[in-house]
């Protein structure tokens, strides 16, 4: 998807390199027919992980409870992962998310501990009773019993969010109450508040996680003495670095979460038509959402802010929000440590900031970067329109690394490559 600036410059910016990166996009949709996967295959590559990934990475591929194949394939610029683990196997897409999860396995082998404890295994005769006694409430009181049950009982019973809402339409006729479950099912105040002693995030899409945040909130759920209990175990981890989206997340519910995101929008002059699809987008979850607002209001002032809400909403999967996720997080820390962005312009999916002193800089949040003939034919003509137009400097931000010969291409045309912008310029 393409939108056009409202400066001359970058509108024929826009139209050069609407092409340019776009094989980084082919990995975050979803592959359906088999031209797709051809295309796909072209541009996987096998590395190994010595040879891909940043130093901070490869120190953390094997820990007490988790390993990561030393084998990684590359797709389109994007890493993927395979971890085993003692709870289990995980693929993962992204140096960003293996990182997440990477710290993640540290707060399972904790909670793991917690709730294979004997407080905990003692604490499960109150929850069974407690169970029995909802069933039968449940046949008399259904809307009232479905309400009032705490997050992670709800979750054991049903497993899913989605199975929750086919559960409670099917028990008891009613469609009304099943948006009012968002705040019961894995975002109770028990859920946030592990999630915060942990820093971790309670809407992880990382389901050993939520497992065990769920195993605890029951337990939390299962009586007076479970919660004293549990408010020992639950001293605010030193370890963890709240930021304050973070501190958001933990301390409001979903209702209250999206009534702040939707208000912040608001105010900024952006149309609840234009924002809606990135609220009720299942491909992001309610943290990442919050994030992107939060981005989006520091990026306020700069033009085309509106569309940007507009393209980003329309994510089709998890891996391209993440993606979308990233570009943002980029571009906010372009504009603290740079200053000066006028215009945002997108190249098909990856956003490019055009600077007050004629600068672009081109944010693509990949973890190799890897180039192909094609994509450096596309720079050349790009260069050249740039001239034209007397840009006096490109600038290509990577997330993750880039080739030494791409490195050193890019550097031959006059276009300055900056890998690993998180850690160069935080």
């Amino acid at each position: 998807m393409l939108f056009q600036s409202e400066k001359s410059h970058s509108t024929v910016f826009s139209i050069v390199c609407t092409a340019l990166f776009c094989f980084h996009a082919l990995p975050l949709f979803a592959v359906d027919n088999n031209s797709q996967k051809i295309q796909l295959q072209a541009f996987t590559k096998e590395y190994t992980a010595s040879e891909i990934l940043p130093l901070h990475l490869r120190e953390k591929l094997k820990g007490e409870h988790y390993v990561v194949d030393g084998k990684v394939k590359n797709i389109a610029g994007i890493n993927s992962f395979k971890i085993t683990s003692d709870y289990g196997t995980l693929e993962v897409d992204g140096n960003y998310l293996l990182l997440k999860r990477i710290t993640e396995f540290r707060v399972l082998a904790e909670l793991a501990e917690i709730t294979r404890g004997e407080a905990f295994l003692d604490s499960q005769v109150d929850a069974a009773k407690a169970s029995v006694g909802t069933v039968t409430e449940a046949v008399t009181h259904p809307v009232k019993t479905v309400k009032a049950l705490p997050g992670g009982v709800l979750r054991i019973f049903t497993g899913a969010y989605e199975d929750a809402e086919n559960a409670v339409s099917a028990v008891t006729g009613q469609t009304d109450i099943v948006g009012e479950l968002g705040d019961s099912i894995g975002t109770s105040s028990s859920i946030r508040s592990i999630a915060k002693s942990y820093g971790v995030d309670p809407y992880s899409r990382n389901p050993l996680l939520q497992k065990e945040m769920d195993r605890l909130a029951l337990f939390m759920a299962a009586g007076k003495k479970a919660e004293e209990y549990t408010k020992k175990l639950l001293e605010e981890d030193p370890t963890a670095t709240p930021n304050d989206s973070n501190s958001i997340i933990w301390a409001m519910s979903l209702t209250k979460l999206t009534e702040r995101n939707k208000k912040i929008l608001k105010d900024m002059g952006i149309e609840e038509k234009s924002f809606s699809p990135l609220l009720s987008n299942n491909n992001y979850i309610p943290s990442e959402v919050t994030r992107m607002v939060d981005a989006f209001s520091s990026l306020q002032k700069v033009k085309n802010i509106r569309k940007l809400v507009e393209v980003v909403s329309q994510a089709k999967t998890q891996s391209e929000a993440i993606f979308y996720l990233r570009a943002l997080d980029m571009l906010v820390l372009l504009h603290e440590k740079k200053g000066g962005i006028d215009d945002i312009a997108l190249l098909n999916l990856v956003p490019a900031a055009i600077m007050k002193n004629k600068k672009i800089i081109i944010v693509s949040p990949v973890d190799y970067a890897i180039l192909y003939d094609e994509e450096y034919k596309i720079i050349d003509a790009f260069i050249e329109q740039s001239n034209v137009l007397s840009i006096n400097r490109i600038e290509l931000w990577i997330e993750g690394l880039i080739p030494v010969e791409v490195n050193k291409e890019l550097t031959a045309k006059g276009v300055i490559a900056v890998a690993e912008v998180f850690t160069t310029y935080q």
